[in-house]
């Protein structure tokens, strides 16, 4: 495609080369459109196309521009032949370049569709060997179903054999007889394991309250000990006060003696010296401390 993009610009070139260039200039070497000075440039492209067979192209372009000043604008004629020439040229390279494309384009659809094929060819051969391993599983599955049917074929000769000794007709009501066995003993379980939820659940609430009072014994035990320790210590100070008192009834019973003692002594040393007692102006028998005072008076004179 460079390839042909290159030739298509060359043949483009060539096309283009009949072209007439105004250049208007002034004094100042300013461009500006001027009435007296015509400027006419004919350009020359020559065009050399080299075509191999390993479809390689090589185009070397040699491009001369000549540039002729005239007071008069005209155009050449040997530039208009030569522009006709590469004309020709620039469209048989185009054909060329539209073939080669063309078989590009061929070439690209068939290696497009030949991989496809080879795609859609590996997808087929994975979903054989799929298949081919969802069949050998399938066929280990029927003979172990099979192996299963032989050692199961027992059982029902074992059934039959039971069948001409029991009361049932065939071996399918004896199967119907079983399975309202297995019914009912499932229900049985069933009600077997909803009696053992309710024990579990009284035995849980009895535990707790066992642990409830357990721990409510702990505590009159404790308050128990605590008014026992409370009880020894009062019948201790009791024992203390019933101790003093007894040691004051006993100091009180002897001071009483005493007093007696002292009272009878004064009153005989009172008679002694003379005073006398129960008369008006005698002293009374109770008032030791005159007696005293009057037994004084009579040892100090």
């Amino acid at each position: 495609r460079s390839r042909c993009s290159n030739l298509t610009n060359s043949s483009k070139l060539v096309a283009n080369t009949h072209t007439h260039t105004h250049t208007h200039t002034h004094t100042h070497t300013h461009t500006h459109t001027h009435t007296h000075t015509h400027t006419h440039t004919h350009t020359h492209t020559h065009t050399h196309t080299h075509t191999h067979t390993h479809t390689h192209a090589h185009t070397h372009t040699h491009t001369h521009t000549h540039t002729h000043t005239h007071t008069h604008a005209h155009t050449h004629t040997h530039a208009h032949t030569q522009a006709l020439k590469h004309t020709d040229s620039g469209k048989n390279i185009v054909i060329k370049c539209a073939i080669l494309q063309e078989n590009d384009s061929k070439r690209g659809r068939g290696e497009k569709k030949a991989e496809r094929e080879r795609d859609a060819v590996r997808q087929k051969e994975g979903e054989i060997e799929k298949l081919k391993e969802e069949c050998a599983v399938l066929e280990a599955w029927r003979l172990r179903l099979q192996r299963r049917v032989e050692k199961s074929a027992f059982y029902w000769t074992f059934l039959e054999q039971v069948l001409r000794l029991a009361k049932y007709e065939d071996v399918w009501e004896l199967l119907g007889r079983f399975a309202t066995l297995l019914s009912t003993k499932e229900q049985l379980r069933q009600r077997e394991s909803e009696v053992q939820e309710q024990a579990d659940g009284q035995r849980g609430a009895l535990q707790r309250h066992t642990e409830q009072q357990s721990c409510s014994i702990l505590q009159k035990n404790n308050l128990l000990s605590q008014l026992q320790t409370e009880l020894d210590q009062i019948r201790s100070n009791a024992l203390r006060w019933e101790n003093t008192w007894y040691h004051i009834q006993t100091t009180a019973a002897k001071e009483t003696l005493l007093l007696g003692q002292i009272k009878v002594v004064t009153l005989n040393l009172y008679h002694m010296m003379g005073g006398t007692t129960g008369q008006e102006k005698g002293v009374a028998i109770d008032d030791t401390e005159t007696q005293l005072k009057k037994v004084s008076d009579v040892i100090m004179s």
